[in-house]
């Protein structure tokens, strides 16, 4: 089976096999651990986590990231012309709610902030940006890696943002004024997450 598999940790044996879920690029749980959200070719599917059922398949364009809010009522995934948007839903009704452009190729990675209010991306075009989730608005573009970004992720209190790069480089960023307060190097290799 080459799709999305739940496995219980203590006894390592599959409990759920989710049919239809080949040409998975990422996962996420839901806050509460009922819905699993997938980025499965070019669209993103919601799935009961008890029974395995496909609740919602949304419309994404390709797409190989995804994301739930922090409170579980919003969804976002890349997407869009050439996986160079994020395209962001209501989970309750599955309608679309924002679509964000600025990033000029493909989006590897995206991260809500600990509070919900802003969303982080990586991408192709070795640049990171922040987006307002209120209103769609970008609200400050991260630059200095001089590699694709692969990852994004938020500190607990949100205040940093580490971003992990083929430039063999993760990099802390402040998320208030977009300084780079760090490049941490030693990697030999690409660093994923």
């Amino acid at each position: 089976y080459s799709g999305i598999s739940i496995w219980n940790v203590d006894g390592w044996g599959e409990i759920l096999a989710f049919p239809g879920s080949q040409d998975t690029k990422s996962v996420d749980f839901s806050p509460d651990g009922t819905l699993l959200a997938s980025a499965t070719g070019s669209t993103v599917k919601l799935w009961d986590v008890t029974n395995g059922a496909e609740l919602l398949t949304l419309p994404a364009g390709p797409t190989r990231t995804v994301a739930f809010s922090p409170d579980g009522h919003t969804l976002a995934a890349s997407g869009g012309v050439a996986g160079q948007e994020i395209k962001v839903w209501d989970v309750e009704s599955g309608a679309e709610t924002l679509t964000l452009s600025g990033h000029s190729n493909w989006i590897n990675s995206i991260a809500f902030s600990p509070d919900g209010q802003t969303l982080a991306s990586g991408s192709v075009d070795k640049s990171i940006r922040l987006w307002d989730m209120t209103n769609g608005r970008q609200l400050r573009t991260f630059t200095g890696h001089t590699d694709q970004v692969e990852n994004v992720a938020f500190s607990p209190d949100g205040r940093l943002l580490a971003s992990a790069s083929w430039d063999l480089t993760v990099r802390l960023w402040n998320v208030a004024n977009g300084d780079q307060l760090a490049a941490l190097a030693g990697h030999t290799e690409w660093i994923k997450s």
